[in-house]
């Protein structure tokens, strides 16, 4: 997880991470429909654009928030 947390840092602000607990927020992974753990969920102007679940690799999120937020990109 640190890994992940570093994006924060290499997005300049322009990636906000949040953490859920699942075992104490039943509700909300009902809500956005999560199955499996761990789940990353991307949105951009709270709409869904990706969803990696089953353990990605660090590449892979890297990968998907790179497509999301593009190098020197804005939000």
């Amino acid at each position: 997880m640190p890994a992940v947390e570093a994006l924060e840092d290499r997005y300049e602000g322009r990636l906000r991470l949040v953490k859920v607990s699942a075992p104490e927020n039943r509700a909300v992974c009902r809500e956005r429909g999560v199955m499996g753990l761990p789940t990353y969920v991307l949105y951009r102007d709270g709409a869904e654009i990706e969803r990696l679940t089953g353990d990605p690799t660090r590449e892979e999120i890297e990968a998907a928030v790179a497509r999301l937020i593009p190098e020197g990109g804005g939000v």
